[in-house]
Order: structure tokens, then sequence, then C-alpha cells
């Protein structure tokens, strides 16, 4: 979802975005709308009125390389973090930092968990692999996901409830 804050109606938005290819972007109708994307940019034409929202779903595909500083997928571990620019992020000054609400879904081989921030909305097991869905309506600066053989364990105390994702050789017995 991406919100206008301008009290003035935009038609244009460009935002930058880690790809080796972009398949599609769609509006919130579910119509592929025209976009042009290059080096490390994606920008399309698509109407916000003044401090309103507009759904957005983009189908784009990046390979990682083994073992980078900001972003890695191997068969023991994988982590993407925001630096490696895996999500679509729209430029700001530092000061003011964009914020975002999300929606993620990370697939793995069904012996992995994924995990983001936010709160984990769905689990689904199919054919060997594991869907894992995260949301977060609170809006975020920074988004980043990570899967792995996990020791998960759920803790309850009071009315919180935490849930911590360890490697097995460091959880404790």
């Amino acid at each position: 979802i991406v919100k206008n804050p301008l009290n003035t109606a935009t038609d244009r938005l460009a935002f930058s975005l880690a790809f080796d290819k972009v398949h599609w972007v769609m509006n919130e109708a579910g119509k592929e709308i025209q976009f042009d994307s290059r080096d490390g940019k994606v920008s399309f034409k698509t109407p916000i009125p003044p401090n309103d929202s507009s759904k957005l779903s983009i189908r784009y595909e990046r390979k990682f390389s083994a073992y980078g500083r900001s972003g890695t997928i191997s068969e023991k571990n994988s982590w993407l973090l925001y630096e490696s620019n895996w999500y679509p992020q729209f430029p700001a000054a530092v000061e003011n930092l964009p914020r975002y609400s999300f929606d993620v879904s990370i697939t793995v081989p069904d012996t992995l968990a994924a995990v983001s921030s936010g709160a984990l909305v769905e689990n689904t097991d199919v054919a060997g692999k594991k869907t894992f869905r995260w949301k977060s309506d609170t809006p975020v600066f920074a988004l980043s996901v990570s899967a792995a053989k996990y020791d998960i364990k759920e803790h309850q105390r009071e009315n919180v409830r935490v849930v911590t994702y360890l490697y097995p050789e460091h959880a404790v017995r």
C-alpha cells in the first residue's frame, strides 16, 4: 500500500529495487500497468489523490550470491536485510525516512522456517515447501527476512507472547 502524504495529487511513482527482472506491476483492481525498470529504479503512472493511498502489487525476481553482506541465500540459512534493497523503497532524506506497512509471504523448503517483522498470520505446508506470511499494519522503517533450521519456542508472560527463533546449537536445552 502506497500512501500519498502530500496535499496535491500525484500521478507518477518511482522507487528503488534490486532486481534482475520485473515481470509486472498491478493496480488495486488487478490490472497491469505500464512501467519502466532500469538502473535499480522502477517507475510507473498511477494516480493517487492527496492524502490517500493505493494498493500495488509487483512481481519481480532477484538472485543473491552466497554470503553477501546484506543478502545471502544458501541451503543452511538465508537473510535479506533492508540494505540489500530486496523490496521496493521510496527515496527520502535521512531525516524523513519512509515507513511501510507490509504483507509478505516467504516460501522455503519444509525443513526451514522463515522469520520477519510483524505478526505471523499464516503458515502453510504443501508438497515439501512451507510458506510463512508475515504482516504488519504498523509502518516500519526497514523490513528484513531470514530463513534457517530454527529451534522455535513460544513463551507467554501475562499478556505478552514471545516467540524465539534460534539455531539449534544455540538453544538452551
